[in-house]
C-alpha cells in the first residue's frame, strides 16, 4: 500500500505540483499520524479487549465527532441527533447479543482492562481528530482522494512501521544497564535487521498483498466520502455495513439469532435512523 502510495505521491508531484503540494507538511503529518495512531490503538484494544469493548469503542466515536467537529462550527440539526440516537441504539441491540449467536459479541461476563479502555479512548479520540481535520481543513477538502493518500501515507507509515516494531521486538533481551556495550547494540540491530528483512516461510504473501491492495481501494473511497460529505456520514456508512453483515451472517448461518427478536428491532431501529439521518443532510 505505501509502496503505491509513494509512486502515485511522486506522479502527481510530476505531473501537478501545485496540487500535489497543496497540503501542507504539518496537515499532512497531523492527519497521517492521527489515522494511523487511531487504528493501532484501537487493534491494541482489540488485543486485550473482547470485541463487545470494541464495538462500543466504535460506536463511540461518532459524539466523539459531533463535540470535536462543535469547536470547528459545525453543528448538527435537531433530526440529525434524533437519527444517530436511533442509530447507536439500533446498533447496540442487534450486535449485543449472547455469544454464539449470530453477530453476538457478549457472553456470560466479560473481562475487560483498564490498559485496553486506555488504548481504546486514545484511539476513539485519534480517529475522530483525524477524520474531523479531513472533514475540515480547506487544503484536504481540495485534494482528491488519492492525493490525500498520497500525502499522509509517509506519516501513517512511519506510525505503523515504529508501532510493529515495538510490538516485535523481544525486549527481554534489552539491558539498559548494558547500554554502553558493544554486544548489547549488536544484538539490537541484529533483531531489527531480522525484523525488516527476514520473511517468516508461514507468512501467506499472496493473502498479504491482496489485502494491501484492498485496503488502498478501502481507504481511497473512505477518504472521499469523508472529504465531500462529513466524518459523522462515514461512520453511519460504517454501521450499516456492521447491520448489514449481521443480517447476511442471519440469513446464509442460521443460528438461534435468526429468530431473535431484539436483533431484527435493532436493525430496525438502525435501518429507520439510517434513512431519517439521509433527510437531515438535505
Amino acid at each position: 500500500m505505501f509502496t503505491t502510495s509513494f509512486s502515485v505521491a511522486g506522479i502527481l508531484s510530476t505531473s501537478n505540483p501545485s496540487e500535489a503540494t497543496a497540503l501542507r507538511a504539518s496537515e499532512g503529518l497531523k492527519v497521517g499520524v492521527a489515522y494511523a495512531g487511531g487504528l493501532v490503538l484501537m487493534n491494541q484494544s482489540l488485543l486485550i479487549n473482547p470485541v463487545a469493548v470494541y464495538q462500543l469503542l466504535k460506536m463511540a466515536c461518532i459524539p466523539t465527532i459531533a463535540i470535536i467537529q462543535s469547536y470547528y462550527g459545525v453543528r448538527l440539526s435537531r433530526l440529525s441527533v434524533f437519527s444517530l440516537g436511533l442509530i447507536l441504539l439500533g446498533v447496540s441491540v442487534s450486535t449485543f447479543l449472547p455469544k454464539g449467536s449470530s453477530g453476538g459479541t457478549v457472553g456470560k461476563s466479560v473481562d475487560v482492562s483498564l490498559l485496553g479502555l486506555l488504548y481504546g479512548f486514545l484511539g476513539v479520540l485519534a480517529t475522530s481528530a483525524g477524520q474531523v481535520w479531513m472533514q475540515t481543513r480547506p487544503t484536504i477538502r481540495s485534494l482528491s482522494g488519492l492525493q490525500t493518500i498520497a500525502v499522509i501515507s509517509p506519516y501513517a507509515f512511519a506510525v505503523c512501521a515504529a508501532s510493529a516494531l515495538i510490538a516485535d521486538l523481544d525486549w527481554s533481551t534489552v539491558s539498559f544497564r548494558a547500554v554502553s556495550e558493544a554486544a548489547h547494540w549488536q544484538e539490537m540491530w541484529t533483531q531489527i535487521t531480522k525484523w525488516l528483512f527476514e520473511i517468516p516461510s508461514n507468512i501467506p504473501l499472496v493473502a498479504v498483498l491482496t489485502s494491501c491492495a484492498l485496503s488502498v481501494v478501502t481507504n481511497l473511497f473512505g477518504f472521499v466520502l469523508i472529504q465531500r460529505t462529513s466524518a459523522i456520514t462515514y461512520q453511519v456508512v460504517g454501521h450499516f455495513k456492521t447491520v448489514l453483515t449481521v443480517t447476511v451472517g442471519a440469513f446464509f448461518f442460521p443460528s438461534a439469532a435468526a429468530s431473535d427478536a431484539r436483533m431484527w428491532f435493532g436493525i430496525t431501529v438502525t435501518l429507520t435512523g439510517i434513512v431519517l439521518y439521509s433527510f437531515s443532510k438535505r
